[in-house]
């Protein structure tokens, strides 16, 4: 299934050359992120799996823009913009990749039968994620102090493991209920801020490197 996924993830990319083409983008990741997935949901098929793994997929490429080519806080204000438009049903520029590809995510997540009932808590998570990665470039771009452990903990949603679950649970699931949602919502912050800080740990160094810290 990894194979099968890591395949899929080449296409993806290749289907937007501009989006995919910096160097961290590269087989190693694409392998790396494929036997997450697989192992992640061992029961699943390639099928089941594919919205997570393009969801996945496109907030590398959104951290990448936000966290990397953004050289000012307006330019990552303005990329979160556009991306709520997208999200929104709005027609994204046609150069505009990052969007591009939003779009055809939200496309295929219109037409899952859960989509009604969770596409708005899709688009909110779409919101809190990209707040959250405009905040961390504000953070950086200011040159402040380094924010408290529970300021950074409280931005845990710039990692965009919620974001990609919801997308995941509306591709593979029937509508849910109220009370479903909000006890889920709850236990997926809980497990995004988990691997914010198993993530932040092991690419610390790397990240000192590129000077896209603010850790």
């Amino acid at each position: 299934m990894a194979g099968q996924t890591q395949r899929e993830m080449r296409r993806w990319a290749e289907a937007y050359p501009g989006l995919f083409a910096a160097k961290p983008f590269d087989d190693a990741l694409y392998s790396t992120l494929a036997l997450a997935m697989a192992f992640s949901g061992p029961t699943l098929d390639s099928g089941q799996q594919r919205m997570a793994n393009r969801a996945t997929l496109w907030c590398f490429a959104l951290d990448w823009q936000v966290d990397y080519v953004a050289s000012s806080a307006e330019e990552a204000a303005a990329i979160a913009r556009r991306c709520m438009a997208a999200a929104g049903g709005a027609d994204p520029d046609p150069d505009d990749e990052l969007t591009a590809f939003l779009a055809e995510v939200r496309d295929e997540l219109a037409g899952a039968d859960a989509y009604p009932v969770l596409g708005p808590v899709w688009r909110e998570e779409l919101r809190r994620m990209l707040d959250a990665m405009v905040r961390e470039h504000q953070w950086k771009a200011a040159g402040v102090a380094r924010p408290s452990f529970e300021e950074y903990l409280d931005n845990a949603d710039n990692l965009g493991f919620s974001f990609v679950f919801v997308a995941h649970w509306i591709h593979t699931s029937q509508p849910p209920s109220a009370v479903d949602i909000d006890d889920v919502r709850l236990a997926s912050w809980a497990v995004q801020r988990v691997i914010r800080l198993l993530n932040d740990l092991a690419t610390y160094d790397r990240d000192v490197k590129w000077g896209i810290s603010t850790r």
